[in-house]
């Protein structure tokens, strides 16, 4: 156990607890083909993504969206 001070503590209990499931969404999908009706479903689930895939080495990213968000950020429209 260890201890955190008091003032941190309680703004850290005031936090409203989120589920890392939409947040995640995204992440597992990065090496599917891109499809922009996909691509922005996937967005909306979540006002944040936990992007933290490992690329393997090498691996081709032409066409998926991985690529497409890395190319042109998340204001692309359908």
């Amino acid at each position: 156990m260890f201890h955190i001070a008091g003032d941190v503590h309680a703004v850290v209990e005031a936090m409203p607890w989120v589920s890392a499931h939409s947040p995640s969404t995204f992440a597992r999908a990065t090496f599917e083909p891109y499809d922009p009706r996909r691509f922005r479903e996937l967005l909306d689930r979540a006002f944040v993504h936990k992007l933290s895939r490992k690329t393997p080495p090498g691996r081709d990213l032409r066409g998926t969206m991985l690529e497409h968000l890395l190319e042109h950020g998340v204001r692309t429209t359908i």
